[in-house]
């Protein structure tokens, strides 16, 4: 059926009107014959224009739905596919960390180091094993939430520890910055999980001093590393992490920033958390703002 257009369907609609007005309004001579003839022919162009609007109609709604679908898809994909890197990729940065540094141990730190490799190996693999069974699950509850809560901030520090990072904080309350909303919470947590991940994975487990704290209607970290040392070999990364995290920020009104310092690398995450009224809570200073730079 060739393709009709609303100009075409208006000409018809046109020409029908018009030869009704010419009959009805002509001589009187012959015109009763006419006039039944002209009014069946001027309503049946109009239930098919009615037709032809209601099938462009029905095209245009569906094509909005598959945009939609195909929108959600990909939503759902990137978050899946920043659940998959929160799950493995600081397991793998863990193993990458001690398996680098455990020539350099005495042979029973070396077991040890061997021992928590093999840990982490096997936590990833419980990982991967949830959210592939999350996948193949036909109930889309299973998807809604991911298998396993993201770690709480001190739990991320924990774990950087135990990897063999020498982290140090300051700020808020040593470990833990006061918020008051979870989102703020848990994103400020995976920022400096990520960040620490990074080092371990890129700079060879050079220092990193994590600084929290909060202002009246924002909460902040800002995380900074030194440079690795002139033989270390740094993974290839894509940025995918912090990208994901930089959406996520922005998502939230916030802001994430990455970029080399002088004698290392930074990350910077503010977000707003305005704190309850007559809620007394340390307010620490902001650092100096850095300039938006692209995700390395």
């Amino acid at each position: 059926m060739a393709r009709t257009t609303p100009h075409g369907v208006c000409a018809l609609v046109t020409a029908c009107l018009a030869v009704a007005g010419v009959v009805t309004t002509g001589p009187a001579t012959g015109s009763e014959h006419y006039a039944p003839l002209v009014l069946l022919t001027l309503l049946a162009a109009l239930v098919w224009a009615a037709a032809v609007r209601s099938r462009d109609r029905s095209r245009f709604y569906r094509r909005l739905r598959e945009q939609a679908v195909a929108q959600a898809t990909h939503r759902e994909r990137l978050r899946l596919a920043e659940h998959l890197h929160g799950l493995v990729s600081h397991r793998l940065a863990a193993i990458t960390l001690q398996a680098s540094t455990e020539p350099m141990l005495d042979e029973a730190m070396a077991r040890r180091a061997l021992h928590d490799i093999e840990d982490n190996g096997r936590a990833a693999t419980a990982d991967m094993r949830d959210l592939l069974t999350a996948l193949r699950s036909p109930c889309t509850e299973s998807l809604a939430s991911p298998p396993r809560s993201a770690p709480a901030l001190p739990e991320v520090l924990t774990w950087a520890r135990s990897t063999g990072l020498e982290v140090t904080v300051t700020g808020a309350t040593a470990d833990i910055v006061p918020v008051h909303t979870p989102e703020a919470g848990e994103t400020i947590a995976a920022v400096v999980q990520e960040a620490l991940a990074n080092v371990a994975r890129h700079a060879g487990g050079a220092r990193v001093h994590v600084q929290l704290g909060r202002g009246e209607d924002c909460v902040w970290t800002v995380v900074d590393n030194d440079a690795p040392a002139p033989d270390h070999q740094a993974v290839p990364g894509a940025g995918t992490g912090l990208e994901a995290l930089q959406g996520r920020c922005a998502a939230l009104g916030g802001r994430l920033t990455a970029s080399p310092t002088a004698d290392g690398f930074r990350v910077e995450a503010r977000l707003p958390d305005p704190q309850p009224p007559g809620t007394p809570l340390p307010v620490s200073g902001l650092p100096s703002p850095q300039p938006e730079q692209p995700i390395p």
